[in-house]
Parts: structure tokens; C-alpha cells; sequence
């Protein structure tokens, strides 16, 4: 390989990665907003703690964790679709 092609390389590293980094900064920064939001970050909620994890932590059957992911996932679009008129979660 001749210094053209490792520099091109490099070109190329820079962009995916900057791009990624900024996807990711966004990704973060909305995942806050919603937060914030629906007050999921307020110790009362599941004792400070995450409200799924520990279940599925304990949970030793695949098909068990399957079933709850499925439902929360459900809940969750389910709640998006009832704010959907919300400012925050059209920006997300």
C-alpha cells in the first residue's frame, strides 16, 4: 500500500467515527429528554434502580425473558403512541 491509500484510510476512520460520535451524542441526549419527561430518573420509580432489570436478572428461562421483553416493549409504544402530539417525543 502506498501513502496515498493510508491516508485515505485514515480519512475515512475520521468520518465514520466523528459520524458515529455525534449519532451517539444525539441518541444519548434524547434518551435524557425522554427521561426527564416521564420522570424516569425520580427515586421513586422502581426504588432508584432500573424497573425490568432485576426480573430479568432473576429470570433463568429464555422464553420467560422473551415474553417481558415483548411487553415492555409493547407498553412503551403503546405510551409513545398516547404522547405522540408531544413536542419531546416527536423530536425523538
Amino acid at each position: 500500500m502506498n501513502y496515498t491509500n493510508y491516508i485515505l484510510a485514515f480519512q475515512l476512520c475520521v468520518i465514520f467515527c466523528s459520524s458515529g460520535y455525534y449519532g451517539q451524542a444525539m441518541f444519548f441526549k434524547e434518551i435524557e429528554d425522554l427521561k426527564e419527561y416521564f420522570n424516569a430518573s425520580n427515586p421513586d420509580v422502581a426504588d432508584g434502580g432500573p424497573l425490568f432489570l432485576d426480573i430479568l436478572k432473576n429470570w433463568r428461562e429464555e422464553s420467560d425473558k422473551t415474553i417481558i421483553q415483548s411487553q415492555i416493549v409493547s407498553f412503551y409504544l403503546k405510551l409513545f403512541e398516547n404522547f405522540k402530539d408531544n413536542q419531546i417525543i416527536q423530536r425523538s
